[in-house]
């Protein structure tokens, strides 16, 4: 129903929404405003990360340039230097010790990509183990 004024001038009944719509879209603005804020703050805390890693990798760098492995005193600190760790180059053993020679120092393992590739994710359904989501923000 209109009403009219004058000629220029129309009122048109004010339509209420429905509250349930209302409160879910209440709901959802809140939800992605708390998103967006949560976002923000991650982004500023990773700079800060970033920022002080830098500080504590450089600080490192410094004691491993100006300290030979071992265990030292700073104040009531332990600073322990530790050598890198070793781990076999498979390239340089592969040729020096081939696996048609040697047999014994090689173990089959199983190769997943190719597995998805054969046999398709259905076949392979419930024989991955599932790391814990995560969340990336950019």
């Amino acid at each position: 129903m209109t009403t009219t004024i004058d000629k220029n001038t129309t009122l048109h009944p004010q339509i209420n929404p429905d509250p349930e719509q209302q409160d879910a879209k209440d709901i959802n603005e809140g939800r992605a405003n708390l998103l967006m804020a949560q976002a923000r703050k991650i982004v500023s805390l990773q700079a800060e990360i970033e920022a002080n890693q830098a500080k504590v990798d450089q600080l490192k760098q410094d004691i491993l340039d100006t300290h030979e492995p071992g265990t030292y005193a700073a104040g009531d600190l332990k600073v322990q230097v530790r050598e890198g760790s070793k781990r076999l180059n498979a390239s340089r053993f592969k040729a020096k010790y081939p696996a048609e020679d040697y047999p014994e120092l090689y173990k089959i393992a199983p190769d997943s990509t190719g597995a998805r590739k054969k046999l398709g994710e259905d076949a392979l359904a419930g024989l991955f183990d599932q790391g814990k989501s995560t969340v990336v923000v950019k």
